[in-house]
């Protein structure tokens, strides 16, 4: 579905927080070390 919508850009399947184990990309309002390589990669 999201391929098909001409405004999304890039999504994924991670959360932002990692809070409680997640698989977060931020700690906080930080990028963590997959979060920066996400950002890199746009």
């Amino acid at each position: 579905m999201l391929q098909g919508l001409s405004f999304v850009e890039r999504y994924a399947w991670f959360t932002l927080s990692a809070d409680r184990g997640g698989t977060g990309l931020y700690d906080g309002a930080t990028p963590n070390q997959a979060g920066a390589a996400y950002r890199a990669a746009g």
